[in-house]
């Protein structure tokens, strides 16, 4: 009978509990590389509700190849995981693409789908990848395929 009670006391010892990290109310500021004017952006996200997320976008450079960009993503969570979530998204911005002094201005909407994860242990530290549709106008209207890696869909840091 004392075998079973220290069997017991070491399953329960050993044995964790896996809760969803919890992401209402949290802000996230990283870097996101999705748009289209090849800038690197600085991001803010702001988790609203465990089903809502708001995503600000903004870059700018004033070198002869800069421009500038603004946008704003929304967030759609879909399946709320331990360590991750699956999303819906849509992106719109407006952007300003510079080539050696000429400038396009345009506009980028995506429609993506995609996952945040953590690591576990690290609940502050969030990477995302996005999917999906991707149309732009710079000098002529482009519609195509668009799917983001971990450091150019999004890397965050939640405060």
């Amino acid at each position: 009978m004392s075998h079973i009670r220290i069997l017991l006391l070491i399953f329960t010892l050993f044995t964790c509990t896996l809760q969803a990290t919890e992401r209402k109310g949290r802000l996230g500021v990283g870097l996101n590389g999705q748009l289209k004017n090849g800038l690197p952006t600085l991001s803010l996200k702001f988790q609203g509700s465990r089903t809502f997320s708001f995503e600000t976008l903004a870059n700018f450079s004033s070198g002869d190849d800069g421009g500038f960009a603004a946008g704003l993503k929304i967030h759609r969570i879909l399946f709320d995981e331990p360590q991750l979530n699956f999303y819906v998204a849509a992106l719109i911005a407006l952007e300003k693409k510079q080539v050696r002094g000429t400038g396009d201005t345009g506009f980028q909407t995506d429609f993506t789908c995609g996952s945040e994860f953590h690591l576990a242990g690290l609940k502050s530290l969030a990477f995302s990848i996005d999917f999906g549709i991707s149309i732009y106008k710079f000098k002529d209207l482009v519609m195509e395929t668009t799917g983001t890696g971990i450091v150019a869909a999004g890397v965050h840091f939640y405060l």
